[in-house]
């Protein structure tokens, strides 16, 4: 199990993660690794099925159900470039953000403010 307060930190440094539909998604995208969505016999009966189809959709990507999958289900799958922009540009962004560090973009705006 991993530490409570550490998805960002285990994302950054995994290989794949295998997710649901939560956080570890949105860190998944930013750091451009790759997704495997994981059900089970039970989830697939619950209302959070549709949520965990939904989000696999969004990148294109089958679930796996840990209660009965074949081995040749356990291919890492390649990252969507695309489907990541997408995912990243509709969900992690400000539709008017600046690509770039936060801290050049701020020394910008005050070098801006002292010239004007």
């Amino acid at each position: 199990m991993g530490e409570i307060g550490q998805t960002m930190q285990l994302v950054r440094d995994c290989t794949l993660v295998l997710c649901h539909a939560s956080t570890a998604v949105s860190f998944a995208v930013l750091f451009r690794k790759p997704l495997m969505f994981i059900t089970t016999d039970e989830i697939e009966r619950s209302p959070f099925r549709k949520v965990i189809a939904r989000m696999s959709s969004r990148f294109a990507a089958r679930r796996v159900n840990a209660d009965r999958f074949a081995p040749a289900e356990l291919v890492v799958p390649a990252v969507d470039e695309s489907r990541y922009q997408a995912y990243e540009q509709a969900h992690l962004r400000a539709p008017d953000a600046v690509d770039g560090s936060p801290w050049h973009v701020l020394h910008t705006l005050a070098a801006q403010r002292q010239s004007s």
